[in-house]
């Protein structure tokens, strides 16, 4: 019902419980008193599961809505969405910061502490982006539907 643009039924379940745990942490959040490196990881992990999810509606958008062969790489369906013209450059360009936020999941990338880089601005920032992804892939969805 929220993504009717989704083909696959085992994906939007997934979303789904997915979307549960981030009502977790939203709670968690909110109601505790959390400090320091321990919010900021909760956080992280918020910001990394929206746009795991954004990427997921991204691939499934590509693979059954835009004549090209879908890519394994967020960045590529990213292009392709553009090149389409079903986003927008400021929309890609905030699904795009979501993605680079979402790569410090490689922590042996990093190059310095994760100490005061995530807030809750980021993780606010990172719902909101699924949000605009998803309404536009429904606006997209409904455009084309028969009725």
């Amino acid at each position: 019902k929220y993504f009717p643009f989704i083909q696959n039924a085992t994906l939007k379940t997934n979303i789904a419980y997915t979307l549960q745990l981030t009502d977790v942490f939203k709670w968690v959040i909110r109601w505790f008193d959390l400090k320091g490196v321990v919010k900021e990881m909760l956080i992280k992990t918020g910001i990394i599961i929206f746009t795991c999810i954004q990427e997921a509606i991204a691939y499934d958008f590509v693979d059954n809505y835009v004549q090209e062969t879908v890519n394994k790489k967020y960045s590529k369906n990213l292009d392709k969405l553009l090149k389409f013209e079903i986003i927008t450059k400021d929309q890609y360009d905030d699904f795009d910061k979501c993605r680079c936020m979402r790569d410090d999941i490689h922590i042996h990338r990093l190059v310095q502490p994760e100490r005061e880089k995530y807030t809750l601005n980021d993780y606010n920032y990172a719902g909101a982006c699924l949000n605009k992804m998803k309404n536009i892939f429904l606006e997209y969805y409904k455009s084309i539907q028969p009725f």
